[in-house]
């Protein structure tokens, strides 16, 4: 799905969503220059860093994640929801290196192809729910 309702918010959206049984995946892309980008443990902020230092700006993803949990999460729909912001380079002549150190884990910076192994090996690790999609989630995303 595409253009999901960011909880909250009248203007803001989530890029992508990606349903697989009552998994969730929610996805914003990007397109980044050069440098080196960080979830900050327990912040809602990527850091940046280049040759002139660090600098921070803030990630509305945690947040996104964090309300779909809520709206989700409940016993009507027991939905297991993640975060990614995917990064796709600027230049490929120069280097993107993307950390992690978000302790939660709520929300992942990852390449394209990232994305692709995270997806397939979170969506199959339960084989019942990797072939079939909740209709009632569905439903409710679609009406975001």
């Amino acid at each position: 799905m595409n253009g999901l309702a960011f909880p909250g918010s009248e203007t803001a959206d989530v890029d992508h969503a990606v349903l697989c049984g009552r998994r969730v995946a929610l996805i914003d892309s990007k397109a980044w220059k050069p440098a080196t980008y960080a979830m900050v443990a327990g912040h809602d902020a990527i850091r940046v860093g280049g040759d002139e230092g660090w600098s921070y700006f803030p990630a509305h993803m945690p947040t996104a994640v964090e309300r779909y949990r809520a709206s989700l999460g409940g016993r009507r729909l027991r939905a297991e929801v993640r975060g990614y912001i995917v990064v796709h380079p600027k230049s490929i002549t120069e280097d993107l290196e993307l950390l992690n150190d978000r302790t939660d884990g709520s929300v992942r910076l990852v390449t394209a192809n990232e994305l692709i192994e995270e997806l397939g090996t979170w969506f199959s690790e339960d084989e019942e729910q990797a072939t079939t999609v909740d209709r009632r989630l569905l439903s409710f995303l679609l009406r975001s």
